[in-house]
């Protein structure tokens, strides 16, 4: 047998040396080294600039545009915003000044906007009071049904004051919820046509009984009108129907309450059976 030949080792050669493993952690220090000073000089660039740009006079606030105030002055937003003239619009935080006007119990909705070179412009939205809730205090309750604030002495009294419920009225959030809030709701938005025939401005009283469901105080004399739960539309086209009939029969006479809870058997008390209790109610 031929004897075998050596085979040669095919390795191949290194074409270049590595560099040396602490050359490689001397370049990427370096790289690190100039990336966190590249950094540090565009933040001080950016940190000078910010302060030329607030310092300087051209962007004083030379205008401040208050919109959509009522109640409120346009002094007392301003204060709220914790803006004056002359201020640097620049160095003005918008989102911050939004905040703030929120906090104020009159305001729902707020938007700030800055005009370059010198204006501020600010909208508000004012809650609009619908009652005076009585829960042993008395608060404001707006159109969305939310109770915003407690009752001062400069808010208006020229609203229905709501009694009968009560702080299990309001749920975890504490929002007012329920079976009778709802009705009440449902007689104030009526209420809010001023050419209606109970309008909001007529009603000094309105008393919730959980069981029995409303009842009405209104128009100059207080009379009663019993509403019950439910159907407020009918009954109230209804009341109109019979308050038309009254002013056509003058020998009718003044009542006292207006039984609307039942349709189909309402009953009117005239004052004089209301104050003597001799007679019966007519039924209508």
């Amino acid at each position: 047998m031929a004897p075998k030949k050596n085979r040669k080792n095919h390795y191949r050669k290194n074409k270049g040396k590595k560099p040396a493993r602490g050359r490689i952690y001397l370049i990427q220090g370096i790289k690190i080294s100039i990336g966190i000073f590249c950094l540090l000089l565009f933040s001080t660039v950016l940190v000078l600039g910010y302060d030329i740009f607030t310092q300087t006079g051209y962007f004083n606030a030379k205008c401040l545009n208050v919109s959509g105030f009522s109640r409120l002055t346009r002094h007392e937003v301003l204060k709220q915003a914790g803006l004056q003239k002359g201020v640097n619009i620049l160095a003005v935080n918008l989102g911050l000044t939004r905040k703030k006007l929120l906090a104020h119990p009159w305001i729902i909705e707020a938007q700030v906007i800055r005009q370059i070179p010198d204006t501020i412009k600010i909208s508000i939205k004012e809650n609009e009071p619908l009652a005076i809730l009585d829960l042993g205090r008395k608060y404001l309750l707006n159109i969305n049904g939310e109770i915003f604030k407690r009752v001062c002495p400069d808010d208006p009294v020229n609203l229905p004051v709501v009694s009968g419920l009560g702080f299990v009225d309001l749920t975890v959030n504490g929002q007012l919820s329920g079976l009778s809030f709802k009705a009440i709701m449902d007689v104030l938005k009526l209420g809010q046509n001023d050419q209606g025939v109970l309008p909001n401005r007529l009603i000094s009283h309105i008393k919730v009984d959980h069981q029995m469901g409303l009842t009405i105080f209104a128009f100059e004399k207080n009379k009663i009108i019993k509403l019950g739960y439910n159907n407020y539309k009918d009954k109230y086209q209804k009341l109109q129907h019979l308050l038309i009939y009254f002013n056509q029969k003058p020998d009718f006479g003044e009542y006292h309450s207006i039984d609307l809870v039942n349709l189909n058997r309402i009953v009117v008390t005239p004052v004089a059976v209301e104050a003597s209790t001799i007679g019966k109610p007519k039924e209508v």
